[in-house]
């Protein structure tokens, strides 16, 4: 039986069938729980969401740990941050 393939979860690759794990397509490697948080991103393009709003969306981990994983994803470009007052809000950045 013939199998189709199927794209990448992450936007930014560009690979099919991949895991992102051993792709050349030049989008950043995520972790679980990077990919959790960016499907959360992904899920309001162009809306800003802060590190509370995810950590409250993703329910099951620390605002710490969220806060932590979100300037991992900054240095990766995969999100950019904007500062509002005295908090910051994060967006997934474009293709």
């Amino acid at each position: 039986m013939p199998t189709t393939a199927t794209p990448c979860a992450n936007p930014k690759c560009s690979c099919l069938n991949c895991t992102c794990v051993e792709c050349h397509c030049g989008a950043p490697k995520l972790g679980d729980l990077e990919q959790r948080i960016m499907a959360i991103l992904w899920e309001v393009p162009g809306q800003q969401l802060t590190g509370r709003e995810v950590a409250d969306a993703l329910g099951d981990h620390a605002y710490t740990t969220v806060a932590t994983i979100l300037d991992r994803l900054v240095k990766k470009d995969a999100v950019s941050r904007r500062k509002d007052g005295r908090a910051f809000r994060f967006t997934a950045t474009d293709v």
